[in-house]
């Protein structure tokens, strides 16, 4: 590892890590950690109060790590504290059981400084587990509206632009909050599959409460935080049916209790996140409930035959294959059922016109000019073989595009709709709605 300063070819790069206890897995982590195939970055490891050595063991085995120790277990403060002490010009976030494979930091800033409106990228994380993202993020050809914490990279002018982690939460969703404030910055998320880190989750006494409770009342929290309280029927009802689900297929009975918990006070939650209310541009918002599952609602289910069969044929049996785990059916054949069978290119072509709406929403003209110019010469050398490849596809397959085309349409309509209908509110003088505005 080369002295910790940037120059001109290698941006220095931080890489953040929190522990509490896991000494052998800290251990293992670091040693791959320490591996990795480039010339300038840093590791930086927040501890919170931990018992069982790891920190001595840190001390003495890994003297170059820069080790900040804390006098509270508060996972999501130890993570801002971590991102405050990194100085490299990307920032890398890990678990204390993840760790990227030897040449991914190389590949990531190279990502970083060719595609100037990527503002984070997430790895690919191919555990097997819940938290693996070979299920849940799209591919670089899509809009991608959040990223996992236990592989992912930040640039550092995203923190100065938005502000680090909200400390509310806990834990758990805190990368959903990040992600939609850092949209509506006008950042874009991308989602590199060759882009590697290795995750090695275990299950422990607090896992039901961490994660079926926690999860499920910090998910509402974010609803009431980013969206109009016209669409909180429809997502929370879609919500406690899709996560009680998926929280008996991952876990059984126990997990379906605190799941229920969890979404109960999470209605308190919602009214919470209300008070601190983000302002999204309406065209994030719109990705956000597209993403989020507002066209493939419960009612949605209900009357959509082919959505229907999806779901009874895998509720007789709990399924070990996490592919099939509502979550992941919920997410790839019901809303990927408004996308089927669209030309490859003409997808690329749909997701640089995403890039190009999130960042207009950048303050800093001059640079966004730059990076929209950029987008756009990439759009219009897409265009000729979009054609080409339309007419290859038959005409049911173009017709079931433009099917996926008419759904989206109906939502942005229904979305300006309600946004005059608050405009129309807070011009009767109902103060309590400028924040929509």
């Amino acid at each position: 590892m080369s002295p910790e300063k940037n120059n001109y070819k290698y941006p220095l790069v931080s890489i953040t890590m929190i522990i509490h206890n896991r000494k052998d897995d800290v251990r293992e982590s670091l040693i791959h950690i320490f591996k990795i195939v480039y010339p300038n970055y840093e590791v930086i490891v927040v501890d919170n109060i931990s018992t069982d050595g790891v920190v001595e063991m840190i001390e003495k085995e890994f003297p170059q790590v820069k080790l900040k120790k804390l006098s509270e277990n508060k996972p999501l403060r130890a993570r801002n504290i971590s991102f405050q002490i990194a100085r490299g010009k990307y920032i890398v976030t890990l678990d204390d059981d993840s760790y990227p494979e030897p040449d991914v930091i190389a590949k990531m800033v190279d990502r970083f400084e060719n595609d100037p409106y990527l503002g984070i990228i997430a790895f690919q994380i191919p555990c097997g587990d819940y938290f693996s993202t070979e299920y849940w993020l799209s591919s670089e050809h899509s809009l991608n509206t959040w990223y996992i914490g236990s592989g992912a990279a930040v640039r550092r002018e995203v923190f100065q632009a938005i502000g680090y982690y909200d400390e509310t939460l806990e834990g758990y969703a805190e990368e959903f909050d990040f992600s939609y404030r850092a949209l509506s910055a006008g950042y874009v998320i991308g989602h590199f599959k060759d882009l590697i880190a290795h995750h090695r989750p275990r299950k422990n006494k607090n896992r039901f409460f961490r994660f079926f409770f926690q999860n499920e009342r910090n998910q509402q929290y974010l609803m009431g935080k980013f969206i109009y309280p016209i669409y909180w029927p429809v997502l929370f009802t879609r919500s406690t049916f899709f996560r009680l689900l998926r929280a008996y297929y991952l876990e059984g009975k126990k997990a379906l209790f605190w799941a229920i918990i969890g979404n109960i006070w999470g209605i308190l939650y919602i009214f919470k996140g209300y008070f601190r209310r983000v302002n999204v541009p309406i065209m994030i918002e719109y990705y956000l409930l597209r993403a989020r599952g507002y066209i493939p609602s419960l009612w949605s289910f209900t009357i959509d035959r082919r959505n229907r069969k999806i779901i009874v044929k895998n509720l007789k049996k709990k399924c070990s294959d996490h592919s099939q785990c509502p979550r992941f059916i919920d997410y790839q054949k019901i809303l990927n059922s408004y996308y089927v069978k669209i030309p490859d290119n003409l997808r690329r072509y749909g997701a640089l016109n995403s890039k190009i709406n999130i960042t207009n929403c950048r303050t800093n003209e001059h640079e966004r000019n730059k990076i929209v110019h950029i987008l756009n010469v990439g759009l219009n050398e897409l265009k000729g073989n979009i054609i080409s490849e339309i007419n290859y596809y038959d005409h049911e397959e173009v017709k079931d595009y433009e099917n996926a085309r008419e759904e989206r349409i109906k939502l942005w309509k229904k979305m300006l709709f309600y946004k005059k209908v608050m405009r129309f509110i807070y011009h009767r003088g109902w103060n309590s709605t400028k924040n929509y505005l």
